[in-house]
């Protein structure tokens, strides 16, 4: 065991401690299709037009807007990818939509303002030049900046790569992540636990949190309250990982090893403790560029722990946006306590809308696990608050991205 343990440092010290570390993010190629949902790390921009052509924007007849109403004689079609038709005054050209403008057409006249009659055609409207075309370079220039730095690839991204030629894109490889949950009473949740014993539900919380932020989680495991097993895992992590989270043996019981098992290893923490609750035991250090967390093994106070200091260094390791708080008000009043910034776990409801108000839940016990599923919030009430008042104006973390 940590023979002594530092004074607890307070909440905005830890945070600053650990968005201090985030390593620089690496850059990899990857081929187009994988890169959904993965981080630009490069500007794309257009080599050429998009489309580098004039193209019909309805079904119907191209023609010289001087023209006019016609009669004029129907000439042979033109079909998308033929991109070879001329076109001749005093006719028109059959034209189906998104093919190629016949050289010497200027607008498009669309079947419904159409009349045929055998190999002539009158139109019901007077054409003007332009009509009904899709111009050259309509979506984008040769040099235009296509996409910025550091936004998340979405499907319609990977569309508009596609079009200008891209097969592989430059992105920040994603942070690897190992989820080492300790503890002797754990489970795999295939297993009827028996008495004393719990399901692992630490370990599906945070790997998935860890997904949702943008990494990859390398490995999930259940390891034994034993200082060898412990460091032979973390050893196993680090080689392999960027990020460690660790739940259970936290604090400074006979089995709580998780710390003095990175130490062990050379891990230089910022911090053992932090001024909070729940969460208090949570620390962070380091071990090269890598960081890891050893959060409480309780699953509501890991939850919050990981919202309230894991979460945003993955997410800045992740290269992603970091999770803006917004502003709303408090239903219910929610005590402080000496000495410590208390974080509350909360519903959410819309009074008007864009009005958030922030639900506390009426258990905030912190070995609930049903309070992490229940929540959609997070509020804090900061250091040296006695007590929020219902209705006080407060921060809110919208834990899901929702807003109710």
């Amino acid at each position: 065991m940590i023979a002594s343990r530092p004074a607890l440092v307070s909440f905005p010290d830890a945070l600053h401690a650990v968005l201090e570390a985030v390593p620089q993010a690496a850059v990899v190629e990857v081929a187009l299709r994988a890169a959904r949902d993965r981080v630009l790390a490069q500007p794309a921009f257009a080599s050429d037009d998009i489309v580098p052509f004039a193209r019909a924007a309805m079904d119907g007849f191209a023609v010289y807007s001087s023209d006019g109403h016609g009669p004029l004689t129907v000439a042979a079609p033109a079909f998308a990818g033929s991109g070879d038709a001329a076109h001749a005054r005093g006719t028109a050209t059959p034209i189906a939509t998104g093919a190629a403008l016949p050289d010497g057409a200027d607008a498009v006249v669309c079947d419904e303002d159409s009349v045929v009659n055998g190999s002539v055609v009158s139109f019901v409207v007077s054409p003007g030049a332009g009509d009904h075309i899709f111009p050259t370079g309509e979506d984008a220039r040769s040099g235009d900046l296509l996409l910025a730095p550091c936004r998340v690839l979405s499907a319609g991204d990977l569309a508009l790569l596609a079009a200008a030629g891209f097969v592989r894109v430059s992105v920040f490889r994603r942070p690897r992540v190992a989820v080492l949950c300790t503890g002797d009473e754990l489970v795999d949740i295939a297993t009827a636990p028996g008495r004393g014993q719990v399901r692992d539900s630490n370990g599906v919380m945070l790997s998935a949190a860890a997904e949702e932020c943008g990494a990859e989680v390398v490995c999930e495991q259940v390891v034994a309250d034993d200082l060898a097993s412990i460091e032979d895992a973390l050893r196993a992590a680090f080689s392999t990982c960027d990020v460690i989270l660790t739940t259970g043996g936290a604090s400074r019981g006979p089995r709580d090893l998780v710390k003095e098992a990175c130490e062990r290893i050379g891990v230089r923490f910022a911090f053992t403790g932090v001024a909070m609750k729940p969460a208090r035991p949570t620390a962070f250090g380091v071990l090269g560029n890598k960081g890891v967390f050893v959060l409480p093994g309780n699953p509501a106070a890991a939850f919050v722990a990981w919202h309230a200091l894991a979460r945003p260094y993955v997410t800045a390791a992740a290269m992603r946006k970091p999770v803006r708080g917004r502003r709303g008000t408090l239903a219910a009043a929610v005590r402080g306590k000496t000495g410590r910034c208390v974080f509350v776990l909360c519903e959410l409801r819309t009074a008007t809308p864009g009005s958030l108000v922030a639900v506390p839940l009426q258990n905030q016990c912190s070995s609930l696990v049903r309070n992490a599923s229940r929540a959609r919030a997070l509020i804090a009430v900061p250091l040296g608050t006695k007590e929020l008042p219902a209705g006080a104006p407060v921060d809110i973390e919208v834990l899901d991205g929702s807003d109710a």
